[in-house]
């Protein structure tokens, strides 16, 4: 690396198809990264791909891509994927790939990953490599996060999985700082509209901060409200009501894209949808949404909050459980590795991926038996440490890697150490 590296800011051009995207717009957040938009006819692709309407540089450090565009380019035709990639590397010292969807498992295919320099994985990095060429996660039916019972049908080799580098939790995303960072680059706002939500975060986060310090024990048990990407969450919430647990529980939300079911990542057909919307009148699920302000003053009148999988395995309700200093159940994460670790009993309680052993955590919270209030201690320690070190968590999780990208390309033939994420 240059004698400049890790001080230096990296112009880097970033090829996407929307203007949003929790990992995409925590790019923006980062200390000395500038992002660019390629020349409209340097790859002629008869779109300009700038949805953030970034200004044009013709020879950024490195090019970031993330894994949808590379899915749209890979529709044009093997032809038009190598004339494209020649043109980047003329343009660029490195090419990296943003995965920077919700679930732990891969979607740049193999010869995606074989195109560039490094991947970035955010959310996790499976501990057993082997896991990224099964079905496993919550994308599938059933309740399997780490056996392997069936292979899945794309395979990654041991060269394609020694390309991933791990990056941020989409939970970082929570942080007032990182949103105010953030707000500054959608068009869609004006100045006046991001200085008034930034205000109300500020005010957000000092109001929660009092209560949380004024009320000295919650009356209820569990906090579970959700918006209803999983299956597994309407099942976790039927099984609750039945076991007559007190707390706030409910569905805020039902989108047509639910994961978990035999239908994967498609659209639930309209009867499907329909029985998901019976189920939740019948056991009285129903829940208006709550602003945020309200949400995070409803988690502090409960002991634990639930946080189950969506669309990935890691969610926002993560931290936002630790920031009011509430002990977080969620289903076990020793099967990865992450950028704030996740220790049972420690800052979080791990429960069985299906959720079987709920009741009986729950009963130990409610009895005393699992200290939950040192738990939700810990874990808004744990969080309130990481989260002010932001600007470090961005140099870990992108620069640092950026930069290798770069060192990788400049010295194709030198075999390279990669440097261990902390």
């Amino acid at each position: 690396m240059t004698a400049d590296s890790g001080s230096r800011t990296l112009r880097c051009a970033l090829l996407s198809t929307v203007a949003s995207g929790w990992f995409t717009d925590l790019l923006f957040a980062s200390p000395r990264l500038k992002l660019f938009a390629l020349p409209e006819d340097m790859l002629e692709l008869g779109s300009a791909h700038n949805p953030y309407g970034l200004p044009v540089l013709e020879r950024p450090d490195a090019i970031l891509l993330t894994v949808t565009w590379y899915a749209w380019l890979e529709q044009q035709g093997e032809a038009v994927v190598d004339r494209v990639f020649a043109r980047l590397r003329q343009a660029s010292d490195a090419i990296v790939a943003l995965e920077g969807l919700d679930m732990f498992r891969l979607r740049m295919s193999p010869r995606g990953i074989e195109r560039v320099d490094l991947v970035l994985k955010a959310q996790g990095l499976y501990r057993d490599p082997e896991l990224y060429n099964y079905e496993v996660g919550p994308s599938y039916p059933g309740v399997n996060w780490t056996r392997k019972l069936r292979r899945a049908t794309v395979q990654y080799a041991r060269e394609h999985l020694e390309k991933l580098r791990l990056s941020l939790p989409c939970f970082v995303g929570t942080d007032r700082a990182v949103r105010a960072r953030v707000r500054r680059v959608k068009a869609a706002l004006s100045p006046l509209q991001r200085a008034v939500r930034n205000f109300g975060d500020w005010v957000s986060d000092i109001e929660t901060a009092v209560r949380g310090s004024l009320l000295t024990r919650p009356t209820r048990t569990v906090h579970c409200t959700v918006y209803l990407s999983h299956i597994q969450r309407l099942e976790l919430l039927v099984a609750l009501k039945r076991l007559g647990v007190s707390g706030l529980l409910g569905v805020s939300q039902v989108p047509p894209h639910i994961f978990g079911t035999e239908h994967l990542e498609d659209p639930l057909p309209e009867e499907r949808l329909a029985a998901v919307r019976a189920t939740i009148a019948a056991h009285g699920l129903s829940h208006r949404p709550l602003d945020r302000n309200r949400f995070k003053r409803t988690m502090l009148q409960h002991k634990a909050v639930i946080a189950p999988t969506g669309y990935g395995e890691i969610t926002f309700r993560h931290a936002e459980a630790w920031a009011q200093g509430r002990a977080l159940i969620c289903q076990d994460l020793s099967h990865v590795e992450t950028m704030l670790p996740f220790r049972d009993r420690g800052n979080v309680i791990f429960c069985k991926p299906d959720f079987s052993d709920i009741g009986e955590l729950l009963r130990g919270v409610e009895e005393g038996t699992i200290d939950w209030q040192r738990i939700g201690r810990q874990g808004q320690q744990d969080w309130q440490g990481w989260i002010a070190q932001r600007d470090g968590l961005f140099e870990r999780g992108l620069l640092r890697h950026i930069e290798e990208a770069m060192a990788i390309s400049r010295a194709p033939d030198e075999p390279f150490l990669a440097e261990a994420v902390g």
